[in-house]
């Protein structure tokens, strides 16, 4: 009844493997990244070109998809399968991340057998101490059961108002643009993502939210020379993502914004330039305590907030520069 919004519980079982036959295209690249590319038919009309690009510099397998979809009412998802078979599998939020039963079990947890996500999914074993993490550029609809980590990449069900119960909701003269295709999703697409080894001991800078962040971003030209802002980084609680940095809206300093994104309770020790300190604030930038601190304690998918400020010359400092 509702197929641009809906998917049903039962898309999973009727669904057909692409099985046709993948051609090996070439194999590109200099010594330090190399790209294996395939081709192959999707479906009764589709095709895609397949890369695998490998980077020495980086800890993911890249994966892009040239597709050509041309299918109607069909969803087309990817599946890893895996031998990571635990009781929860973890997807990447906004601000931390949820945890949703990759197991067959009651209603409850059927009914989230495809999970709205920020980009990032990982799926382990029971001890969440090593797993596999997927990366997407923009896709944010994946499912996970038994280990099978798996993503929607395109989908297209009538475009509503364009089939012919709903036809006359949506007359020619009053729209523009002319004649809509009838199904969604249908011309060239390319979709990004890639594959990662994950552990939360892992350095920060590869943890899944880090990634989700780093990976598919261009960097910024800057209009004007940089600053030396102080920060020289964060040493331990690898969960703990940078995630936002603006000046601080009394002018005293800068505030940085860190985020946990693994539900781990831990501590970090942040390391800042000479002269500044680190003080606790609330997101109203309020200080929670005037005394500078450089271990930062924190709690699962907490948002903590810092303000960086130089530090204030003590009372024996002002009597001597008098």
């Amino acid at each position: 009844m509702f197929e641009a919004w809906d998917i049903d519980r039962q898309s999973l079982s009727l669904g057909e493997t692409v099985d046709t036959t993948a051609s090996a295209a070439e194999i590109s690249g200099g010594d330090l990244e190399k790209t294996l590319t395939f081709k192959r038919r999707l479906g009764k009309k589709s095709s895609a070109i397949i890369r695998y690009r490998l980077d020495a510099f980086l800890p993911v397998l890249h994966l892009e998809y040239e597709i050509d979809w041309q299918e109607e009412q069909a969803l087309l998802k990817l599946h890893f399968p895996t031998a990571f078979d635990g009781r929860m599998a973890r997807f990447g939020a906004p601000f931390g991340s949820v945890l949703r039963s990759q197991q067959a079990g009651p209603p409850r947890d059927e009914a989230m057998f495809e999970a709205a996500a920020s980009r990032w999914a990982v799926v382990s074993d029971d001890s969440s101490t090593a797993g596999l993490a997927l990366i997407t550029e923009a896709k944010y609809g994946f499912s996970c059961r038994e280990g099978n980590l798996g993503v929607s990449l395109l989908r297209s069900p009538k475009v509503t108002g364009e089939d012919p119960d709903h036809s006359r909701l949506f007359p020619s003269h009053a729209r523009r643009g002319g004649v809509r295709q009838t199904f969604s999703d249908q011309g060239t697409h390319t979709v990004r993502l890639a594959l990662a080894f994950h552990t939360p001991a892992q350095p920060r800078e590869w943890q899944p939210a880090a990634l989700a962040e780093s990976l598919f971003t261009p960097h910024l030209a800057l209009a004007i020379a940089p600053t030396d802002a102080g920060f020289l980084g964060l040493e331990g609680g690898e969960s703990l993502i940078p995630s936002w940095a603006k000046p601080a809206a009394d002018g005293h300093g800068w505030i940085l914004r860190l985020q946990e994104t693994l539900g781990i309770r831990g501590q970090a020790r942040l390391h800042l330039g000479d002269g500044l300190g680190a003080f606790r604030t609330n997101l109203s930038e309020a200080t929670e305590n005037h005394t500078a601190t450089d271990v930062i304690a924190f709690s699962p998918f907490e948002i903590v907030s810092l303000r960086i400020a130089p530090l204030a010359k003590s009372a024996k400092n002002r009597k001597n520069s008098r």
